[in-house]
């Protein structure tokens, strides 16, 4: 059984002085070496960005882009930009919709095959509950949308630390433009460094248990809003599997703060991944010659489409018409010593082949982004089985993908935030590792493959059933039928008959018809021997 609700120690130990495992030095050398890594990606992560993704373009300014400055001005296309949206917004709602319970927990393969219905009843009923509840209170929905954006391009990633208030979990989205990051022997992110621009002030209120060296210490006192390099690194200790996580000044290779972690609160995820390469590949990456392809097009038919609503003119210079200074506007006269010294320029505009080179173009960008538009909801033929069926397909075209996101990203989440709830004792301890407590995926994507499970079944039950109800009786366990549908289809485990219940209850039903089997036996021998009386005797 799970033990009572406790509050976990030891998953934060603060750590000061010469006690430091990491010097700013050694730090600093792991960040550069991973910086170097990274370098060959940002030219890359550049231009999708700027076609994709142009106002979370952090590359172009390398960082110092003025709030509300315009970065879409060379987009004459936004079918990218708007991909990218429904993008981000297709893997919340496949993976971790907001208000909805996306996972179940569940008894791992360590527990005892008895216990698992009451464990799996405690988990559904008791701990399940919790958890959501504060998932719905955090700020997951917006949060989890910012970093999914950065999927699109490479790796979406985000932090989940306790917020030292009621709610408990606290989500930040971090931009891929701060992300450094360094991969184990298994093709696991396991460090993460992270630098950014921060004044002194600010600085001094983010970490106020942090000690300032001498630098930055003067700098606070005479200019306090002076912009100072940070490297906050996350690193992972194999020999102990904790984390330590420091907070370094570059300039002056001076520890500001430094503590230990029991669990990274790093969240970082990938849409695909190349063999030998820390960085993801996002869908947009697939489809950036089609979006370069198509923005170029629509320049050229804007350009085309101006020509052909305002036209070019020739314009001969006699003294009277300067065609430099000339313009044309409607109702205006334009005095001319010759009848032709100003007339049109003849152009050929055909826009029947671009419009069928766009419109290939934006499917092929829309298919790849599962932005694919499938028809108006209320337009006919459509059924909403069609629709459900269409929505496994595009599903399962991405399976591989999806499954990744729901090791890097799903089981995250979870893993964490249990570790966050446990620390403040909301939750009873315990392990999401799949062995004392496993994460079974609800969500949509779960769903669908779920459905293709039930079908299988109910072919091979037509199947069986046509050879005949004995035949089919005696080949399947019919009475775990209802259980294993049950499962698939989501419902409570309260709702559902066990093993041991339906064993208990075959049991109580056979009491009963042994016990009016020798009901009906004494009824039949007292008939029996009244009909074997003599006329007028009376039975005892």
């Amino acid at each position: 059984m799970l033990p009572a609700t406790t509050p976990a120690a030891g998953r934060l130990r603060l750590i000061y002085g010469n006690r430091a495992r990491h010097t700013a030095q050694e730090v600093i050398k792991r960040f550069d070496k991973a910086f170097s890594n990274r370098h060959t990606f940002e030219s890359h992560f550049q231009e999708v960005y700027r076609y994709f993704l142009p106002q979370r373009d952090l590359y172009t300014y390398r960082g110092d882009s003025t709030p509300g400055q315009r970065k879409n001005l060379q987009i004459f296309d936004s079918t990218p930009v708007r991909a990218s949206y429904k993008f981000a917004g297709k893997v919340m709602q496949t993976l971790f919709p907001p208000f909805r319970r996306w996972v179940k927990l569940e008894a791992g393969s360590d527990i005892d095959p008895t216990q698992r219905d009451k464990i799996d009843e405690i988990l559904e009923e008791e701990v399940t509950p919790v958890l959501f509840d504060y998932l719905d209170q955090s700020n997951l929905a917006t949060e989890g949308h910012e970093a999914c954006l950065d999927l699109v391009v490479s790796v979406g990633s985000m932090t989940v630390q306790d917020s030292g208030s009621s709610n408990i979990l606290q989500f930040q989205a971090v931009p891929l433009y701060q992300l450094v990051l360094e991969e184990g022997p298994w093709g696991t992110i396991e460090t993460v460094f992270r630098n950014r621009k921060l004044s002194v002030r600010n600085i001094r209120r983010e970490w106020p248990r942090g000690q300032l060296g001498p630098t930055l210490e003067r700098l606070l006192r005479e200019s306090p809003d002076t912009q100072q390099e940070i490297i906050e690194a996350n690193i992972y200790n194999p020999d102990d599997r904790s984390n330590s996580y420091l907070c370094v000044a570059k300039g002056e290779e001076h520890v500001i703060y430094e503590e230990e972690l029991d669990q990274s609160p790093w969240i970082n995820f990938r849409w695909s991944k190349v063999p030998g390469e820390v960085y993801g590949r996002g869908p947009a990456m697939e489809v950036l010659p089609a979006a370069k392809s198509l923005n170029r097009v629509t320049e050229l038919v804007l350009r085309n489409a101006a020509l052909a609503i305002s036209g070019a003119w020739l314009g001969l210079t006699d003294g009277l018409l300067n065609p430099h200074t000339a313009r044309i506007r409607p109702g205006r006269i334009i005095p001319v010593r010759k009848p032709n010294a100003l007339e049109p320029l003849k152009s050929s505009h055909d826009f029947d082949v671009s419009a069928l080179v766009t419109k290939e173009l934006r499917e092929e960008i829309r298919e790849a982004m599962l932005a694919k538009d499938m028809g108006p909801v209320d337009a006919p033929n459509k059924t909403a089985t069609e629709w459900l069926l269409r929505q496994q397909e595009a599903l399962r075209d991405n399976g591989s993908n999806f499954g990744r996101l729901q090791q890097e990203l799903v089981a995250s989440i979870i893993e964490k935030s249990v570790g966050l709830l446990q620390s403040r004792g909301k939750l009873p301890d315990f392990r999401v590792d799949g062995r004392e407590v496993r994460v079974r995926y609800v969500s949509t994507l779960s769903r669908a493959q779920d459905e293709e499970d039930v079908a299988v079944w109910q072919q091979l039950w037509q199947d069986v059933l046509a050879l005949g109800p004995e035949i089919a009786n005696l080949g399947i366990k019919t009475e775990a039928v209802p259980e294993y549908l049950a499962k698939l289809r989501g419902i409570p485990t309260k709702l559902v008959r066990s093993e041991q219940e339906r064993e208990k209850l075959q049991q109580m039903v056979a009491k009963m018809a042994n016990t009016g089997n020798q009901l009906n036996a004494t009824d039949a021998q007292q008939q029996a021997a009244a009909s074997q009386q003599q006329p007028g005797q009376i039975a005892a």
